[in-house]
């Protein structure tokens, strides 16, 4: 570790900028800075090289869910062994490294319903390793439908995946760098997809409210860590208060029309 300078940072933070997107390079960038606080402070280097680095800049754009054409096209289009992926991540809202990481024994067939509680960390395809969630409140059961779990049920009598993993590809586990990579791939085919797997999570996200679902539904459904979190990234899809004011309210007190009041003089 001793022998990473600060250049040699700000390069990598150049490498990933080129793949990822200004967020995702952010929280990267946050691990390798942290990794590098706790090898000061236990001796290992002198310094931390994650000092005065350039990040890109995280544009706050508002989220454009995809639709559900554009979605079935993506399912139709992206290398065959990932179309699971794609289809069950729009049903379900799943982080791509919760759904890359869902195994069989975190799937209730009886209730179904399934557990997410840990992620997929390792690049290991053929030996995964698990991490804790991104927050304690990302630690959810959810509720899935009865044609998402058929797909579970069929995929459960094929080949099975390395570490018992649900979806994979030839039985080895889908890594990030592997999703990516069938990501960019489906990009050139179909226009305006979107940047990544949370693509899809946007769009599910959409789905809920344009369904009615509360605020905090939508939340835990998503494993936010709170409400604020989905009203940050969300809150432009949800109907205005005020047009559902005036539909809540609207026609309750009416007048009989006989008893208009009249204008002009002597009118009471």
């Amino acid at each position: 570790m001793d022998s990473i300078h600060r250049t040699d940072v700000q390069e990598a933070v150049g490498e990933w900028s080129e793949s990822l997107a200004p967020s995702t390079v952010k929280v990267t960038y946050g691990y390798l800075a942290s990794m590098f606080k706790a090898a000061v402070l236990d001796g290992v280097v002198a310094a931390s090289p994650c000092v005065g680095i350039r990040l890109p800049t995280v544009e706050d754009v508002a989220v454009v869910p995809l639709r559900t054409e554009k979605v079935q096209e993506l399912a139709d289009r992206i290398w065959r062994p990932y179309r699971p992926m794609v289809v069950f991540c729009a049903a379900t809202g799943l982080r791509s490294s919760e759904l890359r990481g869902l195994t069989w024994d975190r799937v209730d067939f009886d209730t179904s319903m399934i557990s997410i509680d840990r992620q997929l960390i390792g690049y290991n395809s053929s030996d995964p390793e698990w991490g804790p969630l991104k927050t304690k409140a990302s630690r959810r059961r959810i509720h899935i439908g009865d044609q998402s779990m058929q797909l579970l049920k069929d995929l459960r009598e094929g080949p099975v995946g390395a570490g018992d993993v649900i979806f994979h590809s030839s039985g080895r586990a889908v890594t990030r760098g592997a999703a990516g990579e069938a990501w960019r791939d489906v990009r050139k085919k179909v226009k305006r997809l979107g940047d990544g797997w949370h693509e899809l999570r946007h769009y599910h996200a959409s789905q809920l409210i344009s369904g009615g679902m509360s605020v905090v539904a939508v939340a835990h459904r998503l494993g936010h860590k709170d409400a604020t979190e989905t009203l940050i990234t969300y809150a432009h899809l949800w109907p205005s208060d005020d047009t559902r004011a005036a539909a809540l309210t609207d026609g309750l007190v009416t007048l009989v029309a006989h008893e208009l009041p009249m204008t002009g003089p002597g009118s009471q």
